[in-house]
């Protein structure tokens, strides 16, 4: 769906990728709803594996705080909303509802950070 080309950085701070123009026009390109914003409509509860070099580092699920069900596991927020320049970012977490110690994502920084570090980015 997203590869290596579409995210402009990782911020580690946050766990977020930063999408560029390219990757936020696909990313919008996945939303199919028309009017109001609908779960059964997005990437929502649909899994995603994240891969460095060809590699599978990790797997999870889209998520949105819209949902009322909690998750383990990791997420990427919020999958239901368009994005634009201003709203470019897709935060990990590891469970929903977020909050909780421990629900900020850490596991890939070190790996993303150093991806997006030798790129330059």
């Amino acid at each position: 769906m997203l590869d290596f080309s579409d995210i402009a950085a990782y911020d580690g701070q946050d766990s977020t990728f930063i999408l560029n123009k390219q990757g936020i026009g696909r990313w919008d390109s996945f939303q199919s709803y028309s009017g109001e914003p609908s779960l059964s409509q997005s990437l929502y509860n649909r899994n995603f594996i994240i891969k460095i070099d060809g590699v599978e580092i990790a797997r999870g699920k889209f998520w949105s705080f819209l949902s009322s069900m909690s998750l383990k596991g990791l997420a990427i927020m919020d999958s239901m909303f368009e994005m634009d320049q201003d709203k470019n970012k897709l935060r990990l977490i590891s469970e929903y509802p977020a909050g909780s110690p421990g629900s900020e994502y850490t596991g890939l920084n070190q790996e993303l950070i150093e991806v997006f570090k030798s790129t330059g980015t």
